[in-house]
Parts: C-alpha cells; sequence; structure tokens
C-alpha cells in the first residue's frame, strides 16, 4: 500500500508541467515554488534588455534581472537590501486570498541575495493606454476591488498601469500584482485620498511635533516646480542626491507636509483608485487581521529597519479605516431603503 501511495504521488507530480503556468490557479503548486529555490539556472539577462529585444516598454528603476532554468521556468530576480518584502506580500497574498501574486521566494544568485519571483508571460502590455484599458475591463470587478482593497490597506501607494498585469486564461482574465516594494514605506492617508508617503528625514527639520497628529490641512503645493524652486524651500535640509531625483517637466508639481523631521509628499500623479465593491470574503479575512498574524507574515522582515510596532499600527489602522467607510455605507443604505 505504501509503494501504491508513492506511485499515486509520483504520477500527481508529474503530470504538473510547466504549461499551467498561463494559469493561475496553478500558480502555487509544489513544483514550481521548488524550482525557484532549488532549480539550475540555464542564464541570466538583465529584464530592459529582455524587454528591449520584445520591443515592449518598461518603467521601473534598480537592479532586476530575467533568470531562465534548466527546468523551463523564469523568474524575475531582484538582489538588494530589501527584498524580504516581496516575499511578504506574496505571503500575504496567500493567507487573504487576494490578490494574484506569483509565487515569490527568496534566493542567492551570484552571490547576491534577493526575491525571486515566478515571471509571467502575458501579450497584453499594461502600459499601452489602449490595451490597458480595453483589458482592464475585461477583468471581474471583484478581483478589481480586491487589488484595490490590498494596496490601501498594505500601503501600496505606487499603483499604476506599470505595477500590474493582465493575463487572459481561455476566457478568464485576471489582474495580477507585481512590484509591491512600496508596502514598506511609512505614509499617512485617509480612505478615498492619495496618501503622504515619507520619503526623506532630517533632524534639521526640527518640526517639534511629535506630540501631535499628522496635519493634514497643512500640505504645501508647489507648482510648476523646478529644482531651483525645491532648493529654494529646503535649502540644505535635503541631499544633494535628493534634487536630483526627479524629472522637472514644465507642469511639475510638489505637495508635501513635514512631519516628525520627515518630508512626506503626496504623489497627486498616481493612481490612487479605490472600490465602491467589497467582496464579503475579502472583508471577512481583512477584519481578521491582528498584530500577531502580521508579526508572522512580515518575519522575513525583522531585521529591516522599516519593520517596526508603528509599522504594523499603520496597517491595522488603515483596516480600520475601510471597515468604518463600510459601515457607514451600510448605514446609509439602510436609511435609504427606510426613507423609500
Amino acid at each position: 500500500m505504501r509503494n501504491f501511495n508513492l506511485l499515486i504521488l509520483f504520477f500527481s507530480l508529474s503530470a504538473f508541467t510547466y504549461a499551467n503556468l498561463s494559469n493561475p490557479l496553478k500558480w502555487n503548486h509544489i513544483q514550481i515554488i521548488k524550482g525557484l529555490k532549488k532549480g539550475s539556472i540555464k542564464s541570466i539577462v538583465k529584464m530592459k534588455a529582455y524587454l528591449k529585444s520584445k520591443t515592449k516598454k518598461y518603467n521601473y528603476t534598480g537592479q532586476v534581472y530575467l533568470v531562465f532554468f534548466d527546468n523551463g521556468l523564469k523568474g524575475v530576480f531582484k538582489p538588494g537590501t530589501n527584498y524580504h518584502i516581496e516575499v511578504s506580500a506574496y505571503k500575504m497574498s496567500r493567507y487573504l486570498g487576494f490578490p494574484l501574486i506569483p509565487p515569490t521566494v527568496i534566493r542567492n544568485i551570484n552571490g547576491k541575495k534577493g526575491s525571486l519571483q515566478l515571471f509571467i508571460k502575458s501579450d497584453i502590455d499594461t502600459l499601452n493606454y489602449r490595451q490597458y484599458n480595453k483589458f482592464i475591463k475585461q477583468v471581474s470587478k471583484n478581483d478589481i476591488a480586491n487589488i484595490n482593497l490590498f494596496n490601501f490597506v498594505f500601503g501600496k501607494w505606487d499603483c499604476g498601469p506599470e505595477n500590474v498585469i493582465i493575463l487572459k486564461n481561455n476566457s478568464k482574465t485576471y489582474l495580477i500584482s507585481i512590484d509591491n516594494e512600496s508596502i514598506q514605506d511609512l505614509q499617512f492617508v485617509k480612505y478615498g485620498k492619495k496618501p503622504f508617503v515619507r520619503i526623506f528625514q532630517n533632524i534639521k527639520f526640527s518640526t517639534k511635533d511629535f506630540n501631535k497628529s499628522f496635519p493634514f490641512e497643512k500640505a504645501i503645493l508647489l507648482k510648476n516646480c523646478n529644482q531651483s524652486k525645491l532648493r529654494a524651500e529646503f535649502k540644505k535640509k535635503l541631499s544633494e542626491k535628493f534634487y536630483h531625483r526627479f524629472k522637472y517637466r514644465k507642469s511639475f508639481q510638489f505637495k508635501y507636509i513635514l512631519y516628525k523631521n520627515g518630508l512626506w509628499r503626496q504623489y497627486i500623479y498616481i493612481d490612487r483608485s479605490y472600490t465602491e465593491i467589497y467582496p464579503r470574503e475579502s472583508i471577512l479575512k481583512l477584519k481578521k487581521l491582528n498584530k500577531k498574524i502580521l508579526t508572522y507574515i512580515f518575519s522575513d522582515c525583522k531585521s529591516l529597519n522599516f519593520f517596526t510596532d508603528e509599522y504594523i499600527r499603520f496597517i491595522l489602522d488603515r483596516r480600520d479605516q475601510l471597515m468604518k467607510h463600510i459601515e457607514r455605507l451600510d448605514n446609509f443604505r439602510y436609511t435609504q431603503r427606510v426613507s423609500f
């Protein structure tokens, strides 16, 4: 009987093929995780070079590589110091059941440690405005709602078309979340608004407000901003490198708040979509989140500076904002029904 069971296990694993990668429901198969962690590497190329060879656009910074395995898998490798966050985002998606995030592991490649995520091939170019708008309409409303809920609660603020994949599999169109590194950034936000993200910290700001609430009402907007305007505004309180990080277009705007010796910027250009649909199962899962669960899911990040008790409080605060918003909606709908 033992040999018979082993035979069944052998055939069940053998039946899996990497051709199944076009179906997200197969992504968490043990063979894929094992292949990413232990698979023999055939070759590595820079992601930009690969995308150029396919005449595809790209919109990212940093080191990103495409890894080809002997077993037929491909992976996106991001070396660096904050690679744990991509793995934690994947773990969170597995716990919640949403959104779709490709399997992600930690791996050492050529002496560099980083995140390795399953590469998902799609013929839909999300950086092509027409293609994105055509195919996003084919994604289910619940899937769009789920990715927006995830982005708000966990603080993914750079959530434009460049950070998703749209994948068609038979009659189903899937929306996939990638590049989740920004969930590590501290931010203040009110549900329905765009967040203020901390992008710089310096005691020279001397804000003297550590016992006060975040002053949303004191936001300052620099219109038609250029490097000279920024220098005049902040002088030597910011590093020289900071002043060179932006593309100063003619209509460039810089909206900010100084708080707790930090510079908090509101990215007014980003696509901060909110949802009017709240899938019941998703909301129930979010309700169950607590400090213990979050600490476990982010366990790989314990050695990183961003992962603090404050960071966990920020996540739970955004979750609570969401729940209060839903409660207000429910009360409004109830009063509307009574009035009618």
